[in-house]
């Protein structure tokens, strides 16, 4: 495992923080399996990442196929929050949309301590906030291991690759992880009528690999487990992270003929009616376009987010509601002029 003073956060700008009041984001805690609830203070005089953020560590232990939820907030700091793997392998959020509160969902890999990582966007930020870890029961999740080698089936280029099924349902979202200490991991999900989303480093500085889709009809999809390069053999383990989320999911075309935004990105617009003390949970998903979203609430208060975790494509918020009444919701593109189909999962708890 790195040591944690030679780490250095992956500083992707989600969105400008406007703040939100954030007593509601840990109201589900005391309804979940609460592994891990700390209160706490990043003050001078606490342990500095390479940027000179201070940082605070939590850990707890988890088992393979656990599926979890961190939620980080504060209203003194911009919140950034990372978890670490027994193996090294880190998970890292800044904002969940455009607020100060980080969250981080994830199917656990393996049996072990995980460690939780408290700090702020910004160097030399300070001030008190709440982490919650709990047990997160809204799916399945599978843990597979397995080994690319001689005599294993062949890509057109030579890649050696495996090949798992699942069964998926229209609408529900899947997350998938794949990694490996012997070669750099190539990821594929193939769907029922044969189009392929495929990923290869899940961010610049990683070998390893990750998806995130909402799946675009029942039936059954194959998840392709390969190599960058040909020839490639080794160990790897695939966590297949199927998500159950209470809500809707619209199928939609950003294109020519849309309503655009003052800097020219095509946007489609849907509304929802939410009440104070519920979460929206919104996923956007799209093969075409880098994916946006823009959440405007009740009162005006814009929310927007570009990648929902640090060097990932979908877009998303978790958003905790203080305010009852009609929420705004822009798919758009980070891009002007971009095009294509789009999948939004609007969850709410």
């Amino acid at each position: 495992m790195r040591k944690l003073e030679s780490m250095q956060k992956c500083n992707i700008r989600v969105g400008l923080s406007v703040g939100l009041l954030l007593g509601a984001a840990f109201a589900n805690a005391a309804q979940a399996g609460v592994v891990l609830s700390e209160q706490g203070s990043l003050q001078r005089g606490d342990r500095r990442l390479t940027n000179n953020e201070y940082y605070d560590t939590f850990t707890f232990d988890g088992t393979a196929g656990q599926r979890i939820l961190i939620e980080l907030g504060s209203v003194e700091f911009d919140t950034y929050v990372m978890l670490t793997f027994p193996g090294g392998e880190i998970i890292q959020n800044d904002d969940a949309g455009d607020t100060e509160h980080s969250f981080i969902r994830a199917a656990l890999p393996e049996d072990g301590t995980y460690e939780v990582t408290v700090t702020s966007y910004e160097a030399d930020e300070t001030g008190g906030y709440n982490v919650n870890v709990t047990s997160d029961d809204t799916g399945s999740a599978s843990v597979q291991s397995g080994s690319l080698a001689e005599g294993d089936e062949t890509l057109e280029n030579g890649e050696f690759f495996d090949t798992f099924s699942i069964q998926g349902q229209a609408g529900q979202r899947v997350e998938i992880r794949l990694g490996s200490d012997d070669f750099d991991t190539f990821l594929m999900l193939e769907n029922p009528d044969g189009s392929v989303l495929e990923n290869d480093d899940v961010y610049e500085e990683s070998s390893n690999s990750a998806l995130r889709a909402v799946l675009p009809a029942g039936g059954e999809y194959l998840v392709h487990v390969t190599s960058y390069d040909a020839d490639e053999t080794g160990d790897y383990r695939l966590v297949i992270d199927q998500i159950a989320v209470r809500g809707t999911t619209e199928k939609g075309r950003l294109q020519e003929g849309d309503e655009t935004l003052e800097s020219d990105e095509f946007v489609d617009t849907y509304t929802i009616d939410a009440s104070q003390g519920e979460v929206l949970d919104i996923l956007l998903v799209s093969s075409d376009f880098d994916p946006y979203v823009i959440v405007t609430a009740p009162n005006g208060d814009q929310y927007d987010t570009d990648d929902l975790e640090i060097g990932s494509s979908p877009a998303g918020i978790r958003m905790p509601l203080t305010q009852d009444g009609t929420y705004e919701i822009m798919v758009t593109s980070f891009e002007s002029g971009e095009s294509g189909q789009y999948y939004l999962s609007i969850g709410r708890e």
